[in-house]
């Protein structure tokens, strides 16, 4: 194999695995982003809940 054809693998050989850390990345994002969504809903959802309870509350 010439050192061409040895710097043109080598040279595909990184793009593949910047191409794979990538994708890895874009998933461990989304991932997180997923959890943040989650969480602040169930804080949201907690916060309803207790302004539902005390109007409930002052209607009676």
């Amino acid at each position: 194999m010439s050192n061409l054809e040895t710097g043109q693998d080598e040279i595909k050989e990184i793009a593949k695995r910047i191409e794979t850390s990538q994708n890895e990345d874009a998933i461990a994002l989304l991932r997180n982003f997923h959890t943040q969504i989650d969480s602040k809903t169930e804080v949201l959802n907690r916060r309803l809940f207790n302004a539902e309870t005390d109007i409930q509350k002052l209607e009676k």
